[in-house]
């Protein structure tokens, strides 16, 4: 049984990878007459008039997973939308994006990885992140200078809790589509200072309750007797 999924597998892992190239190409390239900057998702969501918290939320999550970076697709929400109502929007598109990109993986990517990474000896990969806390990974993984989609893309491999996964991806979103949708709507020109507490006091926060909880992780390991 276990042949019989592996081809399976191998042929949703290629379409997976099939529809971010293809949709990664068109997108950098303008082959299709699309190329996407702050520029022109301002344009569709002006042109859009009723629909447009509609669209911002649904093409956030579509063109996050193809590695549009997504603080151009915030600052365009907030030049439109002004402030507080583009980040009140980008709360929604966030989730979206998070949850289309952890299930896109999950589905169509995870069994093959998984056997790949078990062939080269690698199976360890996937599991250390596995057990490791839900909510912590996806809160930290939004502090790593990587393309969100590609975060998506990992954790859904990983295949993480969905509820912790998004509680905590939305967590750590927040300082930047707060930052984000500022610069927005300050049409692009600065940030006012007090704009930067938030977020500032935000991450401050954040590396003192991962430190903590790191700490707690270790002394419960401690603790934890061996046979």
């Amino acid at each position: 049984m276990d042949a019989a999924r592996k081809p399976h597998a191998t042929l949703r892992l290629v379409l997976f990878i099939a529809i971010v190239l293809a949709g990664v190409g068109v997108l950098r390239t303008g082959i299709a007459g699309i190329a996407i900057s702050t520029a022109t998702f301002e344009e569709w969501l002006t042109s859009a008039g009723w629909w447009a918290p509609v669209i911002y939320i649904i093409g956030c999550a579509i063109l996050t997973n193809f590695m549009v970076p997504i603080s151009l697709q915030v600052i365009a929400a907030g030049l439109v939308f002004g402030w507080p109502d583009a980040f009140l929007y980008s709360l929604p598109a966030g989730v979206a994006g998070h949850l289309l990109g952890y299930g896109v993986s999950a589905w169509l990517a995870r069994e093959a990885v998984g056997n790949l990474l078990e062939r080269s000896g690698y199976s360890g990969v996937l599991a250390r992140i596995e057990e490791a806390s839900a909510l912590r990974v996806a809160f930290v993984a939004r502090f790593v200078p990587v393309p969100v989609g590609v975060q998506n893309y990992t954790l859904g491999l990983a295949r993480l809790p969905l509820l912790p996964y998004l509680a905590g991806s939305l967590a750590g979103a927040l300082p930047w589509f707060f930052v984000f949708t500022q610069l927005g709507a300050s049409a692009g020109t600065h940030l006012r200072a007090s704009s930067l507490i938030g977020p500032v006091v935000f991450v401050i926060l954040a590396v003192i309750v991962d430190r903590w909880w790191d700490h707690q992780t270790r002394n419960r390991s401690e603790n934890v007797p061996h046979p």
